[in-house]
């Protein structure tokens, strides 16, 4: 779980719910270089909450959002 950068090329591939995205990332050249076997594209599920009164926008590969509840990630990710 990371928070989205700014700036961050995605697609929305369906809409999960209020704050809820399945995304298609698109990998940075930098990213692709740190992690040599990485595809160009890849999906996960992106959930905006507003943690400490600011939006964030948090990122997880988990895309199960029925398992994977975007409340208990924004929770987890607030602990920080």
């Amino acid at each position: 779980m990371i928070p989205l950068r700014k700036g961050a090329q995605y697609k929305t591939l369906r809409k999960l719910g209020k704050g809820k995205e399945l995304i298609e990332l698109t990998l940075s050249p930098q990213a692709r270089k740190k992690w040599i076997d990485a595809p160009v594209t890849m999906e996960a599920h992106l959930v905006t909450a507003t943690i400490k009164g600011q939006e964030v926008k948090l990122l997880t590969s988990m895309t199960d959002h029925k398992r994977y509840i975007g409340a208990d990630i924004a929770e987890l990710y607030s602990h920080c």
